[in-house]
């Protein structure tokens, strides 16, 4: 007698280790998930990336119910003949939770309904009006099925104009069947691509490619030549992961290395494609620097939201990060987060040893001399490829001054910075500090902003390196309140704007 067992379960490589889910954005959003009732993607097909994604203001969200009628074996979304009818109330709830939530670009996404008479286009198209009539200044993308080929179906939700347009071919096309569901079709999906521009060529098109299913090469190189000839403007690479281990879902063939991801990336844009994504990250839902036509700039890097934790744990994650970085497999990254009380000193720092210090001193590898982290002060780290972008250390500097001096002119404080020194004043009294660092053209380390800490931490430093400084808060300076939280979209629009300005 023998029994059968399960394959041995595969270690994912190191590029693609995710950090779970967290941080005070993340948990916002969940909630509100929950209270408007809705299905993501994120949730329902175990994405790794979903933390880093929501934290950063992107979400994607599933419309038409919780089941497909069809079973693709990629996907962990549960399978119906027949599922209940959509929900008519669905677009105007999607569209109100939407205009709660901290999001900047909104992910649609929808289940198959072959058992309706229009496949569910006619919902599709609602839910596009409805966020653009409540939420107007979210981008929205709607991920759409093929409709079995169906123009008029088609027509119907291009005629709502979604910001960008996306059908998904999945695979190269020997490995259709068995990765898709019978009804889908490699050429069906490019001539629902290669329609959509017929119908109205100003709608991004956007497809995705899973790999690590046994395609090769050659076979990604031919789809990709399809794809253009389709006229579609943005894919996206992935890695599939597998998401259990039942039979259905098909198990990983490869785990593709970041090396064959970047020259995949060299041939679609020699095939004249927009790359938005390579590896499995989902921060990067626009080509760099891209813009939609008659709708604001796309957001240019992810924010992710770390809320409050201390500061060796940030320290070790930014390590993380800057590896991916330097490797290619994440997009740029601003991070926010509230540090533990700290005492940090950097490379030029005087001051290397405190005996009588009320809290810990760490040496970090940053620039600059010592200075204090603590709840109620903003902290920024800017994890940006500085070649990519043709920015020098210098620049990175004046951008980082100028955000805070712009975030300060929103309560009328005249911000300043002073020549020979880093950070920004108002009159005398500092209120920001920067120090930054950089490996494989890679910065990290950033800034730290007094929103409304105590100052106290300071006079047992010389701030900085220098012993004339007045250390300040805005707070202090308004006379109120002002936290973190409200200090963040302020910072975040900042420095959106300044890094558009040198792009």
């Amino acid at each position: 007698m023998s029994t059968a067992t399960s394959p041995p379960k595969r270690t994912l490589p190191p590029w693609l280790k995710a950090t779970l889910p967290g941080g005070a954005r993340y948990e916002r959003i969940k909630a509100q998930m929950k209270e408007g009732v809705l299905h993501t993607v994120c949730e329902e097909a175990r994405c790794p990336n979903i933390g880093e994604c929501w934290n950063g203001g992107t979400a994607t969200f599933m419309v038409m119910g919780e089941s497909c009628t069809r079973g693709c074996r990629f996907c962990s979304v549960q399978t119906a003949k027949a599922p209940p009818p959509p929900d008519p109330l669905e677009p105007v709830r999607l569209a109100q939770s939407l205009a709660k939530m901290e999001l900047s670009y909104a992910v649609i996404t929808t289940v198959c309904r072959d058992d309706l008479a229009d496949q569910g286009a006619g919902h599709i198209a609602l839910c596009v009006r409805a966020i653009r009539d409540t939420a107007p200044q979210i981008l929205q993308e709607f991920l759409i099925q093929d409709f079995r080929g169906d123009l008029d179906c088609l027509q119907t939700v291009v005629a709502a104009k979604p910001d960008v347009l996306a059908h998904n071919v999945e695979t190269v096309q020997r490995l259709t069947h068995p990765v898709r569901d019978i009804k889908a079709g490699y050429r069906q999906s490019i001539d629902v691509l290669a329609a959509i521009k017929k119908l109205d060529p100003s709608i991004k098109t956007k497809t995705s490619l899973m790999l690590g299913l046994g395609e090769r090469e050659d076979e990604v190189r031919t789809a990709m030549a399809d794809l253009r000839e389709a006229g579609v403007d943005i894919l996206t690479l992935g890695q599939y992961l597998r998401p259990s281990s039942q039979s259905r879902h098909l198990p990983v063939s490869e785990f593709v290395h970041p090396d064959r991801f970047a020259a995949y990336e060299s041939e679609a844009k020699k095939n004249g494609l927009s790359l938005c994504r390579v590896g499995t990250d989902g921060s990067q839902l626009l080509p760099r620097g891209g813009t939609l036509p008659g709708r604001p700039a796309a957001v240019q890097i992810m924010i992710l939201d770390w809320g409050r934790q201390p500061y060796t744990k940030s320290w070790e994650e930014q390590k993380r990060l800057v590896d991916q970085r330097v490797a290619g497999t994440i997009t740029d990254k601003l991070i926010f987060v509230e540090h533990d009380p700290v005492y940090t000193s950097g490379t030029s720092a005087r001051e290397k040893r405190h005996n009588s210090l009320p809290h810990p001193l760490l040496a970090v590898e940053r620039g600059g001399d010592i200075t204090y982290h603590g709840p109620g002060q903003l902290v920024g780290y800017p994890i940006l490829h500085l070649k990519e972008r043709g920015l020098l250390v210098g620049t990175l500097l004046r951008l980082l001054e100028k955000t805070l001096i712009d975030t300060l002119a929103h309560y009328h404080l005249e911000g300043r910075a002073i020549a020979g020194k880093t950070g920004v004043w108002v009159g005398d009294k500092k209120l920001a500090s920067i120090g930054i660092a950089v490996r494989g053209w890679v910065s990290y380390h950033g800034f730290s902003l007094n929103a409304d800490c105590d100052l106290k931490p300071f006079s047992a430093i010389r701030p900085c390196g220098f012993d004339s400084e007045v250390m300040s808060s805005v707070s202090e300076l308004t006379g109120r309140t002002v936290g973190i939280e409200e200090l963040k979209p302020i910072v975040r629009s900042a420095f959106d704007k300044r890094l558009q300005e040198i792009a």
